[in-house]
């Protein structure tokens, strides 16, 4: 088969991508990373072959300006705003993907032209993925990679102009497949029944550190705040110095796994604390007892892999979807600041987080939530479904 994997530029959209694409090139598959300039190096980085499509779209930097100042600084007005306020903001938020489309459709409609895939392999927000198989006539591949709800209703109306740019009829951003990589005990009703596959972690190359494998005398328990929050909200998101504090108030050792870029935003830290930067975190996991963290799907799934329990702080609509099914699982639970003081938070943290490391059910859960994961098929056994349904086209 050749294949060409859609996505744009970033990191925490491409990397659940990673293990599919090997899995298929294992299989003796050509595949292509077609993406945004910015994404190039990661996709270099990851071993793959890439191909630059449209103008990099500071996604982040339209995000704050857009949607963040529209709603203020997080907290209790982003989960009460009134319905046609929420729909506005959505709107709002899906137009920027559909920018990113933009800017894509027509660079990679070339090149797949050239190269005459036989499937298009897309994260689902890269919307020009399934726009340009329609036009090809190849089948369109989505890759879910966490709990997601359906798309808008109006979403055929927001990509009717590229729609009829491709002379298309209007469409959404299904696809024809989906593969999904979230345990179905977490996923959401309106996605539930696709071809499952194992949730493989991929968190970027990397070393593994020495003090992984030291003994310890105490729980540990990994703090992160992921890469995509303050790029989306601003700095004044950046709730790791609140959580590290309030871990430290228990007698554990904090591993602190913070992006490059924000590490300057971190304060002095307890003593004792462990700063890990831009180490893949499944490589810091298994050293660990808990995970802390603002609710990506990734870190979330790569700690649900290896059967850790979690407490998340969500901020955005897809974190707080992330962090309600995992809750539901009892692998893990949520906390979201609703006015309280600094102090006040911090107390709830500690104290939930001794709740998490002395309470055996949330080990046990989330034993239950990794015994779920290992037990889906892995990506070598769907690269062979996906090719006998290819034969049977």
């Amino acid at each position: 088969m050749r294949v060409i994997f859609a996505v744009w530029s970033w990191s925490s959209h491409y990397y659940p991508l990673v293990p599919l694409a090997w899995a298929m090139r294992a299989a003796g598959h050509e595949v292509v990373i077609a993406g945004q300039p910015a994404l190039m190096p990661e996709i270099a980085r990851s071993g793959h072959l890439g191909v630059a499509c449209g103008d990099d779209v500071d996604l982040g930097a339209r995000f704050l300006s857009d949607v963040s100042t529209r709603l203020g600084p997080p907290g209790p007005a982003w989960k009460t705003m009134a319905e046609n306020d929420r729909e506005a903001v959505e709107r709002r938020a899906y137009g920027l993907f559909v920018d990113v489309a933009r800017s894509m459709t027509d660079d990679l409609l070339r090149f797949a032209g050239r190269r005459r895939p036989d499937l298009i392999v897309y994260d689902p927000l890269t919307f020009a993925g399934p726009l340009v198989a329609a036009r090809l006539g190849v089948p369109a591949v989505r890759f879910l990679f966490g709990p997601v709800t359906s798309p808008p209703a109006w979403e055929r109306e927001a990509l009717r102009p590229l729609s009829e740019h491709l002379g298309l009829p209007e469409m959404g951003s299904r696809g024809d497949w989906t593969i999904d990589s979230c345990p179905p005990s977490m996923q959401t009703p309106e996605e539930a029944g696709h071809q499952p596959v194992r949730y493989v972690p991929y968190n970027g190359p990397g070393l593994e550190p020495a003090w992984v494998h030291q003994p310890r005398a105490r729980p540990r328990v990994l703090v992160s705040w992921g890469t995509s929050t303050v790029r989306l909200m601003g700095e004044h998101a950046f709730g790791l110095p609140t959580v590290v504090a309030a871990a430290a108030r228990l007698d554990v050792d904090v591993v602190v796994a913070v992006a490059p870029r924000e590490r300057s935003l971190l304060p002095d830290l307890p003593p004792g604390a462990i700063v890990a930067e831009s180490v893949p975190f499944h490589l810091l996991m298994t050293a660990c007892d808990a995970v802390l963290h603002q609710g990506g799907a990734g870190t979330m799934l790569t700690a649900a892999g290896l059967g850790l329990p979690q407490i998340l702080f969500p901020l955005i609509t897809d974190q707080l979807v992330n962090a309600r099914s995992l809750a539901a699982t009892g692998a893990g639970s949520f906390l979201i600041r609703r006015g309280e003081g600094e102090e006040e938070f911090r107390d709830l943290i500690a104290d939930r987080l001794r709740s998490v490391l002395e309470n055996g059910e949330w080990r046990a859960a989330a034993d239950r939530l990794r015994a779920e994961i290992a037990r889906q098929p892995d990506p070598g056994t769907v690269v062979s479904l996906l090719e006998r349904r290819l034969c049977d086209i």
